[in-house]
């Protein structure tokens, strides 16, 4: 085969890949690298950032964060979700988390007891300096869970303070909005800060988890993270345009029949 040959098939083969890449919709800005460490730079002005196509979202580097099965009851989830891709910004009061991950179906519409949909969730100290235990924290180190389901795409915050303890948590404000295309869910959740002192500081330990719908996956039947670390200190800024395309106590109480 002559040299001209091959070099025509490798620009073939490029183009074929990059042209694959764009078809699947993937809507990172960049290929995401693994990293323990998740930076939230701020953003100045602009739009809401939770809507998934937001364009300042083009701006920002996503971490790769590994994920493996986790069912305390002893159930293991079949479809593992094997990991995400996780951006964060900080804007005003509010931190947000965009999250995307690969799913074959969308899990959003809920017509009997039998079905479930897909969900993600990132779960925070709500006393930022601590690291508890990260199945739901414990009694002396609560954690704060924003919880977004498919089939209301809506986020809800909860807080827990050991597994079976799960309840709302009418003090710190949550919202998300999600969107699927190309076999691919992309969500964004946000949580409100205001003036807590209790994240007035320049780190804090942060976890995700998503469920599989057509997997039956629900409560403790899920693929979750270890704990990362959220780098709240300024890391540059985001400036985006108008034009974008848009220690508490812990209430204890029965998990929610959603999460069994």
């Amino acid at each position: 085969m002559s040299r001209r040959a091959i070099i025509i098939i490798i620009v073939v083969l490029a183009a074929a890949v990059t042209l694959s890449y764009l078809w699947l919709g993937h809507t990172g800005p960049t290929q995401a690298a693994r990293a323990d460490i998740l930076p939230v730079p701020a953003v100045a002005g602009g739009e809401d950032p939770l809507a998934p196509a937001a364009a300042v979202w083009g701006g920002i580097t996503p971490i790769q964060v590994p994920l493996s099965g986790m069912d305390i009851k002893g159930e293991w989830p079949v479809a593992i979700t094997t990991s995400l891709e996780v951006q964060a910004l900080r804007r005003g009061d509010w931190l947000y988390w965009r999250v995307s991950w690969a799913d074959t179906t969308a899990d959003s519409r809920i017509q009997d007891i039998t079905q479930f949909a897909d969900a993600v969730a990132v779960q925070v100290p709500v006393e930022a300096a601590q690291r508890p235990y990260i199945c739901m924290g414990q009694g002396t180190g609560p954690v704060n869970i924003i919880y977004w389901r498919a089939d209301t795409n809506q986020a809800e915050s909860l807080v827990g303070g050991a597994y079976g303890t799960l309840s709302r948590y009418p003090l710190v404000e949550a919202k998300g909005q999600g969107s699927y295309q190309n076999g691919r869910w992309t969500v964004v959740l946000a949580r409100a800060l205001g003036q807590d002192p209790a994240w007035q500081v320049p780190q804090a330990s942060i976890a995700f988890a998503v469920w599989n719908g057509a997997d039956e996956q629900r409560g403790g039947r899920k693929s979750t993270s270890n704990w990362l670390t959220l780098d709240l200190r300024a890391g540059g800024q985001v400036t985006a345009s108008r034009n974008e395309v848009a220690s508490r106590p812990v209430a204890r109480s029965h998990i929610p029949r959603r999460w069994r």
